[in-house]
């Protein structure tokens, strides 16, 4: 629910195969073990000794790291704090199995160019491929996104990387560089700068390219540097040269703050930085959106009080005594000291209490395969929506059409605010299962104090609903099917009448986006388990087929099994050992589960078709590919039979605490 998920799993997806996915590359039989250095005093205790994120400036004669050389309009990093480290402890892991089984080698083997794609998609288009980054870097490895003052390109990606005991294979690396840019007819122009050469390749442009594209790249015997622009290395050189006039981020208030709150002296293989709005402002342009005239959504949430979060990080440690992967992270969003309230206009909205840790609900399927739990004010949240509804539409929109909901003659006349939302007790469940052979399902239900209330004005719109048919005959409480109308015509003569031409209508037939999901379905139920009266739940489906069975197990007080699974009692047991007895949210995957059907799916080819949100969304993203004339090809054929890889998918899970400067991350992957 909060912006930073987003952010972050933009920031993972982009480095994954940079960092885990080092792991998951032929090793030299040096890396394997450790870290490989040159033995000169300077150097004598590796990179990471003495490098966290914040940690104090170097003393002249050490290693800088590549974190204190970024400026301060840096949106965000992602680290590799050690890359052979990373490898070895990689090994360490269950999931490194998933690498040396050679039933999936043939399917690595053939997603190294997707990998590459992705980091590309990133922005990170600087000549060398994977393999080059993992051969040569003998330290830490770190990727850079910064916001850069040219209306064109508002925006520049870096990549830093150790190459200390490795400078002869950078040379190597360099020169197969230099014969792929003459064989793409690129120019090179040679750049000195502080007694340091920056090649400076600039690509021809493509039919309808308006940018430039460049890739400047240079190196001494502890580093490379790899960039967009030669402006961007001349930045890194000056500041490992001279202290920067203006202070970096190493030093900037909000990214201090993240690592004191997540501990920049532990141990950590993975860490990564990102300012939410201005790492989503950087992305936007690199993807190269045209939104045209549709409300621009960072600005929106800037002027909506969502720059109260100042910046999200964390580190991930590999192979972590009872973890694969553990996952420390922080949001950092400090109260206003020019504002009595801890948020303004819509981010107050961002209102997680915690709660203490309470058994899950005993009607949960035990074929669940995920299960989040959230403890939101909901009431004020809505409220809270007012002013980025109006903000977007341009108008008071958000209290006139609650209005018109109640009053219209020809509507449902419903009081949304007192009749559903006011009922909201401030508690709601995501759950995912895949019972199906082609298909993942969805079940949110929010927690109700008045069922009665609610369920009148639920039905009560389901009626007036076109799309919508009763499925469940229960006089107070049935269930809903609605099956949106994706063909609905519009009258040849509607817009007309309003001085618009065909020309309009065409353009607004081509801007319907296809329902996210084929079908839908709701009802509110009573659950008598709560032991509060009236007490019980508003429960949306992607599939009617899992709120009919949902529904039917509340009803007859059946108890599904989930809780008491052992995969479960281990991730939950691990959540309070972590300090998850107070939280605001608490998550479980069981990916033996999560990962089946998508990747049946996967396999064959068939996942896009599948009748989930998760489809769907492929699908929406095949098509863009098919348009930009990219391959959405995700080679999965050579992948072996989900029986092959599940012994290797263990259990995971984390939560989420409120804290007075922000909210506390922490997520695990078990052994």
């Amino acid at each position: 629910m909060l912006p930073n998920v987003n952010y972050l799993l933009s920031v993972l997806s982009v480095g994954v195969a940079l960092s885990v996915g080092a792991a998951l590359s032929p090793c030299h039989a040096q890396d394997a073990a450790a870290p490989t250095r040159d033995a000169s005093p300077a150097q004598a205790d590796g990179p990471a000794a003495a490098d966290g994120p914040a940690a104090a400036k170097p003393a002249a004669d050490a290693f800088v790291s590549a974190v204190r050389l970024l400026p301060e309009n840096t949106g965000g990093y992602l680290r590799a704090v050690d890359l052979p480290s990373l490898r070895a402890a990689w090994n360490q892991t269950t999931l490194s199995n998933l690498r040396s089984d050679p039933a999936m080698q043939p399917f690595w083997d053939a997603q190294e160019a997707t990998a590459q794609r992705q980091l590309e998609a990133g922005g990170l288009k600087v000549g060398l491929t994977l393999n080059d980054l993992y051969d040569v870097s003998s330290g830490e490895i770190l990727i850079g996104w910064l916001s850069y003052p040219d209306p064109q390109r508002p925006y520049t990606v870096c990549l830093v990387t150790d190459i200390r005991g490795r400078r002869a294979r950078a040379d190597e690396a360099l020169a197969t560089l230099d014969e792929n840019m003459k064989a793409r007819q690129a120019t090179r122009k040679d750049i000195s700068h502080l007694d340091q050469t920056i090649r400076l390749y600039t690509l021809p442009k493509a039919p309808g390219q308006l940018k430039i594209e460049q890739i400047a790249i240079t190196l001494d015997d502890e580093r490379l540097m790899a960039a967009d622009r030669d402006a961007t290395l001349k930045l890194l050189l000056d500041t490992l040269a001279t202290p920067p006039t203006s202070a970096p981020l190493a030093d900037a208030p909000d990214h201090l703050a993240i690592w004191e709150q997540v501990g920049e002296s532990e141990p950590a293989e993975v860490q990564w930085f990102v300012r939410p709005l201005a790492f989503a402002r950087i992305m936007r342009e690199i993807a190269g959106a045209d939104r045209g005239q549709r409300v621009d959504i960072v600005k929106l949430l800037e002027r909506q009080g969502f720059t109260a979060i100042h910046s999200t990080g964390g580190r991930v440690q590999v192979a972590e005594q009872n973890f694969d992967l553990l996952h420390h992270g922080f949001i950092y969003a400090p109260q206003d000291p020019d504002s009595k309230t801890r948020f303004k206009l819509a981010a107050r909205m961002l209102d997680f209490p915690n709660t203490d840790a309470t058994p899950l609900p005993s009607w949960i399927d035990t074929e669940t395969s995920t299960c989040a739990r959230l403890s939101w004010n909901m009431n004020d949240a809505f409220w809270a929506a007012e002013t980025l509804v109006d903000d977007a539409f341009g108008s008071e929109i958000f209290r006139p059409t609650l209005e018109g909901i109640k009053e219209d003659v020809e509507g449902p006349q419903i009081d949304i605010p007192n009749n559903v939302i006011a009922h909201f007790d401030n508690e709601l469940l995501h759950l995912t299962d895949n019972v199906n052979s082609d298909s993942d399902r969805t079940l949110v239900a929010v927690r109700l104090k008045n069922t009665a209330t609610v369920a009148k004005a639920i039905n009560k719109a389901m009626e007036s609903e076109p799309d919508a048919s009763r499925i469940e005959e229960s006089p107070e409480h049935p269930i809903w099917k609605v099956v949106p109308n994706a063909e609905a015509d519009f009258d040849d003569d509607s817009f007309g009448e309003f001085g618009f031409g065909d020309d309009f209508e065409d353009d607004i037939e081509e801007d319907q986006p296809k329902p996210l999901l084929e079908q839908w379905a709701i009802t509110v139920i009573e659950d008598p388990s709560l032991g509060a009266p009236g007490g019980g739940y508003l429960i949306f489906s992607s599939h009617a087929s899992q709120l009919v069975e949902t529904v039917n197990r509340i009803r007859q007080q059946q108890p599904g099994q989930f809780a008491g699974q052992p995969d479960v009692q281990r991730v939950l047991q691990q959540i309070l050992k972590l300090g998850g007895q107070q939280r605001s949210m608490a998550n479980i995957d069981l990916t033996k589960r999560s990962w089946r059907i998508k990747y049946k799916l996967l396999r064959e080819g068939t996942l896009r078709d599948s009748d989930s949100i998760l489809g769907n969304l492929i699908r929406r993203a095949y098509e863009r590919r098919q348009d930009d004339h990219e391959d959405p090809d995700l080679n999965a054929s050579k992948l072996p039979p989900f029986a092959e890889i599940e012994p290797f998918l263990n259990p995971g899970g984390g939560f989420m605490q409120t804290e007075p400067d922000g909210w506390r991350l922490r997520n695990f992957l078990l052994k």
